[in-house]
């Protein structure tokens, strides 16, 4: 069976009104759902084909569509309305425009790259193994305030029935978007020492299954010092000191997978899909290349971001997918732009999608309709043609 296919649309492009960039994306036969951004950190976007006379969109994030007061009632973490939006429901705009063209609805939610709600929230934030606070990587997805409110938030969108969720970047130590071009990407075996998070949750986690968090900073802190002295240098002195810090990684990995299956299981069988960067895996000692499988049996669709489109990119999605079993890589996604500096026609981007869903693939979404010239929308047409066909 051929993948589905979506459209990432933000709620700040559209206007309903004929000849938008959304109406000649929508053009392209084959388009199943809409992926629309609902809760996203900081964003400015310049885009040819503006909204009225507007070429520039500048949000500090937060909440793009009026949120259910009750739904965050028991919460101890309120949401932050993005100022943009004023009284306006936008989302409610779009879900009768999707409606009209028989289209699916599948709100995106971005929670851990919130910056403006960590101002005033900033126990929701990582640290590192010094007890610093990590603002590349968000909020922790062990912290049980940031879990109950991803539950509000779930809650208060499915009132509005949707037709599933796509949370971003969902895991454990994963660099939000905010946290890419860091200082230490350059050495990504000593960036992913940093980049393990010790807040009191995760300390927590890890005090139950009998582990000493303390010991394991400790010995994360060294390592990192000598690799930091040395690039050469073994990230760990001693087998033992890896296997510590290995269990450390688990442990959370674990709790964090269990506790995302339960929250995918009370979705009343809407599917829920995790958008995630290939490169997070391998780069170091430390980083278990355990995201995928845990997430599939939980029923939950992991979705690659390709925004460097390249044979190159594309094949170290092909490197993690390899080890699945029969079956399990057609239970993955990948979010292309539709147009980029690898493909400028539409013979290009026809191989790249067929390159995409070789491996077979669950669902295939495409991004940047609102910075696209016109001319991509053709290419976008003539790439998922020919993909129904085989």
């Amino acid at each position: 069976m051929c993948a589905d296919f979506g459209l990432v649309t933000r709620l700040w492009d559209f206007t309903g009104e004929p000849d938008a960039p959304l109406d000649a994306a929508l053009g392209v036969a084959g388009i199943d759902y809409l992926v629309v951004p609902v809760v996203t950190g900081p964003l400015r976007r310049f885009r040819f084909q503006g909204v009225g006379d507007e070429r520039a969109f500048d949000t500090e994030g937060g909440w793009h569509y009026p949120p259910r007061g009750e739904a965050y009632k028991s919460g101890s973490v309120k949401p932050h309305v993005a100022r943009w939006r004023r009284k306006r429901d936008p989302l409610a705009m779009l879900a009768k425009y999707a409606d009209r063209h028989g289209l699916r609805l599948v709100p995106q939610i971005d929670l851990r790259g919130l910056l403006a709600l960590f101002e005033r929230e900033p126990h929701l934030l990582s640290r590192n193994a010094w007890g610093d606070v990590n603002p590349a990587l968000g909020a922790c997805v062990m912290n049980p305030d940031t879990r109950e409110l991803l539950r509000d938030v779930l809650d208060d969108l499915t009132d509005r029935d949707p037709d599933g969720f796509q949370l971003v970047d969902w895991m454990v130590d994963a660099p939000v978007e905010a946290g890419r071009n860091r200082q230490y990407d350059w050495r990504p075996r000593l960036q992913r020492l940093l980049d393990i998070c010790f807040c009191p949750s995760c300390r927590q986690t890890a005090a139950r299954a009998g582990l000493d968090a303390d010991q394991t900073a400790d010995l994360v802190r060294q390592a990192a010092e000598r690799l930091h002295a040395d690039p050469d240098a073994v990230a760990a002195a001693s087998p033992s000191e890896e296997e510590a810090v290995r269990r450390y990684l688990a442990v959370r990995r674990a709790d964090a997978h269990e506790w995302l299956a339960a929250a995918a299981n009370s979705l009343a069988g809407r599917p829920l899909h995790m958008l995630v960067d290939p490169h997070m895996r391998g780069d170091s000692p430390y980083f278990f290349e355990d995201e995928i499988e845990p997430l599939i049996d939980a029923g939950i669709t992991p979705v690659f971001r390709v925004l460097n489109v390249s044979p190159a990119r594309m094949d170290v999605e092909r490197k993690i997918l390899a080890p699945l079993p029969a079956g399990r890589s057609a239970a993955c996604g990948r979010l292309l732009p539709i147009c980029g500096p690898h493909f400028h026609q539409a013979d290009e981007l026809v191989r790249t999608v067929k390159h995409a869903i070789e491996p077979g693939a669950a669902c295939l979404e495409f991004d940047d309709v609102d910075i696209a010239p016109l001319g991509a929308f053709d290419w976008l047409r003539q790439a998922v043609r020919y993909a129904r066909r085989g």
